[in-house]
Protein backbone atom coordinates (compact mmCIF):
# COMPACT_ATOMS: atom_id res chain seq x y z
CA UNK A 1 0.00 0.00 0.00
CA UNK A 2 1.24 3.17 -0.78
CA UNK A 3 0.95 6.60 1.37
CA UNK A 4 1.16 10.10 0.73
CA UNK A 5 4.38 11.92 1.65
CA UNK A 6 4.21 13.02 5.65
CA UNK A 7 4.30 16.66 4.24
CA UNK A 8 1.05 16.40 2.39
CA UNK A 9 -1.88 15.32 4.75
CA UNK A 10 -4.46 12.79 3.76
CA UNK A 11 -8.13 14.32 4.97
CA UNK A 12 -8.61 11.45 6.59
CA UNK A 13 -5.21 11.87 8.64
CA UNK A 14 -6.26 16.17 9.20
CA UNK A 15 -9.50 14.69 10.40
CA UNK A 16 -7.76 12.14 12.83
CA UNK A 17 -5.77 14.84 14.17
CA UNK A 18 -8.36 16.73 14.52
CA UNK A 19 -9.90 14.26 16.38
CA UNK A 20 -7.14 13.90 18.13
CA UNK A 21 -6.76 16.76 19.69
CA UNK A 22 -10.83 17.24 20.35
CA UNK A 23 -10.02 13.69 22.60
CA UNK A 24 -6.97 15.89 24.38
CA UNK A 25 -9.15 19.05 25.11
CA UNK A 26 -11.57 17.01 26.92
CA UNK A 27 -9.23 15.24 29.07
CA UNK A 28 -7.80 18.84 29.70
CA UNK A 29 -11.07 20.25 30.89
CA UNK A 30 -12.16 17.47 33.01
CA UNK A 31 -8.54 17.19 34.77
CA UNK A 32 -8.69 20.73 34.96
CA UNK A 33 -11.99 20.94 37.19
CA UNK A 34 -9.99 19.25 39.39
CA UNK A 35 -7.41 20.91 41.62
CA UNK A 36 -3.95 19.86 40.71
CA UNK A 37 -3.46 19.62 45.19
CA UNK A 38 -6.79 16.63 44.68
CA UNK A 39 -4.48 14.71 41.98
CA UNK A 40 -2.77 11.16 41.85
CA UNK A 41 0.97 11.27 40.49
CA UNK A 42 -1.06 9.58 37.68
CA UNK A 43 -3.14 11.88 36.97
CA UNK A 44 -0.89 15.00 37.39
CA UNK A 45 1.18 12.61 34.91
CA UNK A 46 -1.59 12.21 32.14
CA UNK A 47 -2.24 16.18 32.53
CA UNK A 48 1.37 17.36 32.06
CA UNK A 49 1.46 14.66 28.70
CA UNK A 50 -1.88 16.19 27.62
CA UNK A 51 -0.58 19.79 27.40
CA UNK A 52 2.49 19.06 25.91
CA UNK A 53 0.46 17.43 22.77
CA UNK A 54 -1.48 20.74 23.02
CA UNK A 55 1.67 22.72 23.26
CA UNK A 56 1.00 24.17 26.86
CA UNK A 57 4.51 24.07 27.04
CA UNK A 58 4.97 26.26 29.78
CA UNK A 59 2.05 25.16 31.76
CA UNK A 60 3.47 21.68 31.65
CA UNK A 61 6.39 22.73 33.14
CA UNK A 62 4.81 23.77 36.04
CA UNK A 63 3.16 21.06 36.15
CA UNK A 64 6.37 18.99 36.24
CA UNK A 65 7.66 21.26 39.11
CA UNK A 66 4.61 20.46 40.93
CA UNK A 67 4.95 17.12 40.20
CA UNK A 68 8.58 16.61 41.33
CA UNK A 69 7.84 18.68 44.77
CA UNK A 70 4.62 16.53 45.48
CA UNK A 71 5.28 13.08 44.24
CA UNK A 72 9.39 13.17 44.16
CA UNK A 73 9.40 9.30 45.82
CA UNK A 74 6.37 8.11 42.87
CA UNK A 75 7.11 5.40 40.82
CA UNK A 76 5.85 7.49 37.70
CA UNK A 77 8.80 10.43 38.64
CA UNK A 78 10.88 9.02 35.92
CA UNK A 79 9.07 9.40 33.78
CA UNK A 80 8.02 12.62 34.51
CA UNK A 81 11.35 13.75 34.37
CA UNK A 82 12.08 12.17 30.72
CA UNK A 83 9.00 14.43 29.96
CA UNK A 84 11.25 17.48 31.29
CA UNK A 85 14.82 16.19 29.39
CA UNK A 86 12.54 16.28 26.24
CA UNK A 87 10.98 19.68 26.57
CA UNK A 88 14.29 21.01 27.80
CA UNK A 89 16.56 19.68 24.81
CA UNK A 90 14.04 20.47 22.50
CA UNK A 91 12.94 24.03 23.56
CA UNK A 92 16.69 24.97 24.95
CA UNK A 93 17.28 28.75 25.15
Amino acid sequence: IRRPPRSTLSSSSAASDVYKRQQYNNAKKILNSMSLEDMTDEMVLYLIKTNIKLGNIEESLQQINFFNKKFHKSDLARYVNHEKKLLDQKYEK
